[in-house]
């Protein structure tokens, strides 16, 4: 459920869930940090779909789901950059101040993910 609210963009929804785990203690189906089929975080998905408002939610929520990669070996920050999300990459870049979450992308190439 944590998931599909991440991709659809709904940050009150999370929010909502967010103090539910809060006040009513581990509500398996509400873990930031669960994976979906493809190793997808609901972090993942809010970058994917350029959902900032969601990816600061869950962000604050479980901080080091920043850093877990997917079937493919993208960080949720690396698949924003790769869909062209420049400020969601930003805003979390300079949340964390780290910048090796995001390794150098070239971009002119015609292979679009050739990274550095």
């Amino acid at each position: 459920m944590l998931h599909l609210a991440a991709a659809l963009g709904m940050p009150r929804l999370i929010d909502i869930m967010r103090s539910c785990v809060s006040q009513f203690g581990g509500l398996s189906d509400l873990n930031p940090a669960t994976l979906d089929d493809e190793h997808c975080s609901p972090l993942s998905w809010a970058c994917a779909r350029g959902n900032l408002e969601c990816a600061l939610i869950l962000h604050n929520w479980c901080q080091e789901m920043l850093t877990a990669r997917n079937r493919q070996g993208m960080t949720p920050a690396m698949i924003a950059r790769q869909r062209g999300h420049v400020l969601l990459v930003e805003t979390l870049t300079d949340k964390v101040n780290n910048r090796t979450l995001l390794p150098s992308v070239d971009f002119v190439s015609n292979d679009f993910l050739s990274f550095h």
